[in-house]
Parts: structure tokens; sequence; C-alpha cells
């Protein structure tokens, strides 16, 4: 047997009360057997879902009164379920007997953000408010689905987020008669927590997000370079373009040593290869902002595949530092791209010299046995029957490696 179901009538004598700039208070008649009505305001296509009332009355937020707006509202029947039936009515554009005492101006302003909490105010208070209800999540969240609180004051903490995270913040003042007034908003980032020695990132998304990018469509984290999958930082050649790191903390060292990877990319979508006297220098920044330049590379010069390199950095009492990639010459802001890739930096150490004494033991038809005296990294590469040497075997990392190989392959082994 089916379960039970409700014919249930449609509220109509749909009547718009007052319209304030981000919010309107509408009626409608009652329905008999109703517990309950759910406003829709027409969308790009539909009727969308504003809210529910268990009255026959509601304020609506979030809805600008520059222009006109269609609304419906439906009987909810006892099973939970909606009527099919209903009646839309067109607000018109404009503000209507807003209450003149309940009206939010003004924007919600940050007084100070930690990696865990923001605290804020608001530009311009509302002396008549008994309380405030801020709504928040982050970036683009939908209003109704955030996380709420209510606070007595205009100034306000929100606790418990994540470090270096973007957050949409919405606030409503209650007022005397009960009702809430339009919504001030503002968007907000937490801090970016520090990084402790060693640091490393391999420049994926998640690992640059408390980088600084001086223009973000030109310094960006490119998944599609070297290969698909991968992730490296890019720079486009633009003179001035430049990433910098989050402060990263010496731990009282007295020399620290930065690894990476480099290369000039040659096609798309990597971009297109840096010219002889386009060029990009690595260093790192004081916390007094001064750069200092440690390593740069020529366009005419450098290399056009993932290569290692290394400097060391001696301190003078830095509790901190950044590091950055900066492009020093260049015209392009679409072309000539520099790339970065797998960061390293450790407390300690000196350049080390080239490897020496790299061997091949146990050689069979598709692996081999690696060793060498261990200092920085060895990228491997193999020749292919036309002579050329394909890097990408992998990395020597450590002391010694065991290597399979294609049996189409004639490895090479180099330092």
């Amino acid at each position: 047997m089916g379960s039970d179901f409700t014919l249930i009538g449609q509220p109509d004598n749909i009547q718009f009360l007052w319209t304030c700039p981000d919010s309107t208070y509408l009626s409608w008649n009652s329905v008999s057997g109703a517990v309950g009505y759910q406003v829709n305001m027409l969308g790009s296509r539909n009727m969308d879902s504003l809210s529910s009332s268990a009255t026959n009355n509601a304020v609506v937020n979030g809805v600008p009164s520059a222009q006109s707006v269609w609304f419906s509202v439906q009987a909810i029947t006892p099973q939970g379920t909606l009527g099919k039936r209903s009646i839309a009515k067109e607000r018109p554009a404009g503000l209507v007997s807003c209450p003149a005492t309940c009206i939010l101006s003004g924007t919600v302003v940050l007084n100070s953000a930690s990696t865990t909490s923001l605290d804020l105010d608001l530009s311009n208070p509302l002396t008549s408010a008994q309380s405030y209800q801020i709504e928040y999540g982050p970036a683009g969240f939908v209003r109704g689905s955030g996380t709420t609180l209510t606070s007595t004051t205009s100034n306000f903490v929100i606790s418990g987020l994540t470090a270096s995270t973007v957050y949409d913040v919405y606030v409503e003042a209650l007022c005397t008669n009960g009702q809430y007034t339009n919504a001030a908003s503002g968007t907000f980032s937490t801090a970016c927590a520090t990084f402790n020695l060693p640091y490393s990132s391999d420049m994926s998304q998640a690992a640059f997000s408390c980088w600084v990018a001086s223009d973000p469509n030109f310094v960006y984290i490119n998944a599609d370079c070297p290969s698909a999958g991968n992730s490296e930082l890019t720079l486009w050649g633009q003179a001035g373009l430049y990433a910098e790191s989050a402060d990263i903390m010496t731990g009282g060292a007295g020399t620290i040593t930065v690894s990476y990877d480099y290369y000039d990319p040659q096609v798309s979508p990597c971009g297109e290869n840096a010219d002889a006297g386009e060029q990009v220098a690595i260093g790192w920044v004081e916390p007094n902002g001064t750069f200092n330049q440690m390593a740069v590379y020529d366009g005419g010069s450098a290399p056009t595949s993932q290569t290692s390199d290394q400097f060391v950095i001696t301190l003078s009492g830095q509790s901190s530092i950044r590091i950055r990639m900066q492009v020093l010459s260049g015209t392009s802001s679409q072309f000539d791209n520099w790339a970065f890739d797998n960061l390293l930096v450790t407390g300690g150490g000196s350049v080390c010299a080239p490897p020496t004494a790299l061997t091949a033991a146990n050689i069979g038809s598709n692996s081999a046995d690696l060793s060498r005296v261990r200092c920085s990294r060895i990228r491997l590469g193999h020749r292919v029957r036309s002579g050329r040497i394909q890097p990408g075997l992998g990395k020597l990392d450590k002391q010694r490696l065991h290597l399979v190989f294609s049996q189409r392959t004639e490895p090479e082994y180099g330092l």
C-alpha cells in the first residue's frame, strides 16, 4: 500500500512589506494544513529555494534592491513534501519602507589575522542593533551553508580556521522589531604558518599557497610541465615578476643550503624559451626586505630540461629568510618563461663539489646497481639507439641505487 499523501492549497496574496538594500520582508495568506512554507526566488532559469518559514511571513536576505526579483511561496505538507502549486509575484526594484533605523551600511573590516583566527569589525556599526549574526565559510560558499555565530558587539573573532585560507564573511544586525538587516560582507585570508627547517616544496598548488606571486596571471603553478601530472613554478619572461616563499625560520643556523631544479622551457604548454640576455635570479630575502641574488641564469645558456643546482647562505643572525625567484630582464608577459621545482632548504652545509666515483655494477639486461661518493643529487639518463641522451630515469639521492630500465635502452651513467 502506498504512503499517505496530502492535497494542499497554494499560498497567495504575496505582499512585499518593505525592501532594504539587501533584504525583503514579505507575507502571504496562510494555507490550511500547512506546517510551514518555502520561499523561492527566480534564478537564471528556475525558481530556487531561498528560505523556509513556520509562519506566513519571512525576511529574505541577500536579495539586492537594485533589481526587480520574482518570488513564489510553496506550502509544506505534514509529510514534509512541497505543494505543487504556487503563484509568482514580482518585487519591483528600489527601497520600499525600509526601517530607517535598521539598515546596516559599510563593510566588514579586518583588525588582525592569525593562522587560525580572524579579528573583524564593522566599518559602520548599527547603534540600535540588539546583536549581530555572523555567517562565514570558504570563499565562494553558498549563503545558508556556512558556519554561524552571534555577537553582542560589532567586534568579533572567528576562531578554529585553517592557515592560509580565504573566507567570505557576512554580518547581519538584529533590529528591535525582531528582524535582521541586510548583510555587510568582506573577504579575508588567515595568515600563513611560518616554515621551519628543513623546508621543502614540490611546487604543487597546495605547497604554493603561502607564497607571494607578484602577478598571479604570469607567476603560477603549472600542472602540465614538464609532463602531465607534475607541477612546477612558472614565471613568464617579464622583468620584475617574482615568486617569494613565506618566512622560513632559521632556528639559529649559521649557514643554510638551498637546492632546487630549474630550466628554460621550450614548448607549450610550458611556454616559449627565453633568449640570450633574458635572465632570472634565485636568492634569499632578509627580514628587512633585501633581496640577495645567489644564482643568475641566462636564456642563451640555461638548460632546457630540469637541472639541479644549489647555493649556501651564510647568515649573520637573521631569524628568518624567504626564498625568491625573480625575472631580471625580459620583455614578454606571455613567453620567454622560466621554471623551478623541488625546492629544499636545510640548515648547515656547504656547496658540494661535483660527485665522484659513480660506478655501475651487476649490470644485467634490464638493471644495474649504482653507487657514488655522496654529496649532491645526480640526475640519471639513458642513451637510446639514436645515440641521444634522454633524461629522466631518476635521481641518485642515496649513496646506492638499484636501477631498472628497458631492454631497448643502453644506460649511460655520468656525472
